[in-house]
């Protein structure tokens, strides 16, 4: 009484007393404790509610049923009295259902109470897993091929109202990312440095139909790394370059062989001239002239020149023509007789008259090339007439 009294025993006693009274109520009523930790597990549209075993229970045989309720007002045993730890209700629930979902715990006919999840939404919850990721490298760039996971219910375009993928890329060994959304499954990397390792981790990014404006990531892939090539791509003004020199070569070509056989034609047709000479023509020409006037030039001997001498403002005597009055060139050996004779260290000329004979040779040819010239009717041709014409007036 004492020691009550003082107050120190009185905590254990009140301790025992209320855990006696527990366990005589357990034992008059049945009472069995409800399981821990209970969870609601969802991923790739998968649904499993999963719990622990109640506290201080280590060595008792528990047992565990569970339910589930959902367009229907009643619930529905989907495992009962079983005594693993986890209850797969994928297969009684729809992907855009909201069920509730309880648990309890039992043991020699009695059981515990009721443990409820509510308003179980199997597209708000799940957790889509990691895509995977396959890299090719080609030509200085990385192609990421993405395959989604292979869902329960449905597949990943029915199931959102929207779908993308977040690609992360960086060099191997640095820290600084880039980042890139897209949303085809099938994405180049571009603006590359060749000879470089590249890392490549993927998220797919969704969002409900109920909540749009919010994207729910799914479980990043691996990181998978590949080691770029170089780009052996040809650079567009190189090609620009090579399609116009080839260009230029093949129409210089096709203008050279152009003039070439125009040139050959207007050869060929000079050589061998459609037009011939008249035969009265040629006969005028193949005979020897009968005229006695032409006769008479042909056998008359030269004229013979006078000159006289005079003296110029230096002092120096030439010799000049007296018929005509104006210094003219004689023939070299005149020339040199006159020198000798009469002019003396002056100045004589050189230059004698065309005779008869060759003015009318000259005329004859000039007018046979005319009129040949004006039958082929070729420009090479007047060309070469005019040339010749030149010619023939120098020498004559």
């Amino acid at each position: 009484m004492q020691l009550l009294s003082n107050g120190r025993l009185l905590p254990i006693c009140l301790y025992n007393i209320m855990l006696m009274s527990c366990v005589w109520s357990l034992l008059l009523t049945g009472k069995v404790p409800s399981p821990e930790d209970v969870t609601v597990i969802s991923q790739d549209m998968g649904l499993i509610l999963k719990w622990n075993p109640p506290k201080n229970s280590t060595g008792q045989n528990f047992t565990y049923t569970a339910e589930y309720s959902g367009y229907q007002p009643f619930f529905l045993t989907v495992c009962g009295s079983t005594s693993s730890l986890s209850c797969d209700f994928t297969d009684m629930v729809s992907a855009f259902g909201v069920y509730d979902l309880r648990v309890r715990t039992e043991r020699e006919g009695n059981s515990s109470d009721w443990i409820v999840k509510e308003n179980i939404s199997l597209d708000k919850i799940t957790v889509i897993s990691a895509p995977g990721v396959k890299l090719q490298s080609r030509k200085g760039e990385i192609e990421v091929n993405i395959t989604g996971p292979t869902l329960k219910k449905s597949n990943l375009e029915e199931l959102f109202n929207s779908m993308s993928y977040r690609i992360r890329y960086w060099i191997d060994g640095q820290v600084e990312k880039k980042e890139l959304r897209a949303e085809q499954s099938r994405v180049m990397l571009q603006s590359l440095t060749p000879n470089v390792r590249y890392c490549v981790q993927v998220e797919i990014l969704t969002s409900s139909f109920t909540e749009e404006s919010k994207e729910k990531p799914s479980l990043p892939s691996n990181h998978t790394c590949i080691l770029n090539t170089e780009n052996d791509d040809v650079e567009l003004w190189l090609i620009l370059v090579v399609l116009l020199g080839s260009f230029v070569v093949v129409l210089v070509s096709v203008v050279l062989v152009f003039f070439a056989c125009w040139f050959s034609y207007k050869g060929f047709r000079f050589l061998h001239p459609e037009a011939k000479l008249p035969e009265h023509f040629k006969q005028y020409l193949c005979e020897r002239p009968k005229s006695s006037l032409f006769l008479a030039m042909q056998n008359s001997p030269q004229p013979e020149e006078r000159y006289h001498e005079r003296t110029d403002r230096t002092g120096e005597r030439c010799c000049v023509n007296g018929s005509i009055g104006k210094t003219r060139r004689t023939q070299e050996g005149v020339c040199a007789n006159q020198a000798r004779k009469r002019c003396s260290g002056c100045c004589c000329s050189n230059a004698a008259f065309r005779t008869s004979e060759e003015r009318i040779t000259f005329t004859l040819f000039y007018r046979i090339f005319y009129y040949y010239t004006s039958l082929i009717k070729s420009e090479l041709v007047c060309a070469l007439f005019i040339l010749s014409t030149g010619l023939c007036q120098l020498y004559f």
